[in-house]
């Protein structure tokens, strides 16, 4: 990311201590192609609490928060990114959620891009971390019966 010019990940985030308490808590998951982790994601119920102040439209149902997805760069454009999209909205919908929340670094284009094509909708205003140096914009998905995928 960083040599793309996308500085959201540095030494102050996310450190080793994140990862292994993502993988204490059984939220981090990881994908394998030919035996090696391509890339990994994060799936909880909790969220920052910078997310608070974020006008979401489902704010009475149960959510699911999205974090940490990164895909190992000689994996990208290879359609690992959709199959973690794929992946989390099946895991939501299969656990009872009724929205998932995801947030990305304002110079992460890519990001942006496919949270855009996967229909969640950008919520207003954005967010800031203490160790990053931009904001960070906010989606949101409504798995619902009249979402536009329906299942």
């Amino acid at each position: 990311m960083n040599a793309r010019g996308n500085e959201q990940w540095n030494d102050q985030y996310p450190r080793p201590e994140v990862f292994e308490a993502d993988i204490k808590d059984g939220t981090l998951y990881a994908m394998k192609e030919k035996g090696k982790v391509v890339g990994i994601v994060v799936l909880t119920e909790q969220q920052d609490k910078q997310y608070e102040d974020v006008k979401w439209e489902d704010a009475k149902g149960r959510y699911l928060v999205g974090h940490r997805i990164a895909i190992h760069p000689k994996w990208h454009r290879k359609g690992i990114a959709n199959r973690f999209m794929d992946f989390t909205e099946k895991y939501a919908r299969k656990n009872g959620f009724s929205s998932i929340r995801v947030d990305t670094y304002h110079k992460n284009e890519r990001s942006q891009a496919l949270i855009a094509k996967r229909g969640f909708t950008r919520r207003p205003g954005h967010i800031n971390f203490p160790e990053c140096t931009g904001p960070y914009y906010c989606y949101e998905l409504i798995l619902g019966t009249g979402d536009r995928r329906g299942r």
